[in-house]
C-alpha cells in the first residue's frame, strides 16, 4: 500500500530559553486608599519607566525564524479543510499584557506603561465563616494564552502558542513579564511553484490525497504539534 512507504511526521522537540524580565516599579498603587465595599477586587497598578519598555518589546517582540529550528522536510502535513485557518502574516502579533501610559493632559505616551492586576478584596474566615476584608497578596500574576499566525520564509504557515506571565511582588514592589513558547503548529506547507494565469507564482499545500485510510497525521486538528521543554 501507498501509505506503509509513506514517512511519518518526526516528533520534534524545540529548545528555546524562557524569557523573562524584572523591573522596578515606579509608583504601585495597591488601591489600599481607594477601599470600596462594593467592589470585589483589589486594583493593584504597577508603573514601568520608559526605559523597562525596551526590555519588554524585546521580550514579547517577534521570535527569530532561525530559534524556532523549524525543517521543511521534519514538518510535513496535508493542509486540509479540517485544519486551523491562519491569515498570512509577515510576523508575530501580540496581544500586550500591558498598556502605554497616557497623558492626562494632552493624551500623548508619557514613554511609561502599566499593568492593572485585579484580585479577590474578600476572603471567608474559617471561624466565623463570614466575609472579611482580604488585603492585596504579596504576590499576583496573570497569565495571558497568545496565540499568532506566522508565516515561515518558504511560506509555510504555522500558528505559535505562547503564555505570557505578568507578575508583581509587593514585597519589594517588583514588577516583571514570563514568556514560555508552548506549542508550533503547522498548519501549511507549499510543496510547487506553479505560474498562474497572470505569470505569478502560486503555492500549493502539501500532501498526497491518495489512500490516506489508515494514515492519520500527528498533533492537534491533523497537524504536526510540538512543544517547548525547559
Amino acid at each position: 500500500m501507498a501509505s506503509q512507504n509513506r514517512p511519518r511526521i518526526p516528533s520534534k522537540t524545540l529548545i528555546l530559553p524562557a524569557g523573562t524580565a524584572w523591573f522596578a516599579v515606579t509608583h504601585p498603587d495597591r488601591a489600599e486608599n481607594k477601599w470600596d465595599p462594593t467592589n470585589p477586587n483589589w486594583s493593584i497598578r504597577v508603573v514601568w519607566e520608559g526605559e523597562a519598555r525596551k526590555e519588554v518589546e524585546r521580550l514579547l517582540g517577534p521570535l527569530p525564524l532561525e530559534a524556532l529550528e523549524i525543517k521543511k522536510a521534519e514538518l510535513i502535513a496535508a493542509a486540509g479543510s479540517d485544519m486551523v485557518k491562519v491569515k498570512k502574516a509577515e510576523a508575530m502579533e501580540y496581544e500586550m499584557p500591558w498598556r502605554e501610559v497616557l497623558s492626562k493632559e494632552t493624551g500623548e505616551p508619557t514613554g511609561e506603561i502599566e499593568i492593572v492586576f485585579k484580585r479577590p478584596a474578600w476572603k471567608t474566615d474559617r471561624a466565623t465563616k463570614m466575609k472579611v476584608r482580604n488585603s492585596p497578596p504579596a504576590t499576583v500574576n496573570a497569565q495571558a494564552e497568545i496565540v499568532s499566525g506566522l508565516v515561515i520564509p518558504n511560506r509555510s504557515i504555522v500558528v505559535v502558542k505562547m503564555a505570557t506571565w505578568p507578575v508583581y511582588f509587593s514585597s519589594d514592589n517588583r514588577a516583571g513579564i514570563k514568556r514560555l513558547l508552548e506549542s508550533v503548529q503547522l498548519v501549511s506547507l507549499p510543496k510547487a511553484r506553479t505560474p498562474d494565469a497572470s505569470g505569478f507564482q502560486k503555492y500549493e499545500a502539501t500532501g498526497d490525497d491518495s489512500d490516506q485510510s489508515d494514515y492519520q497525521p500527528q498533533g492537534t486538528d491533523g497537524a504536526q504539534t510540538v512543544g517547548a521543554d525547559y
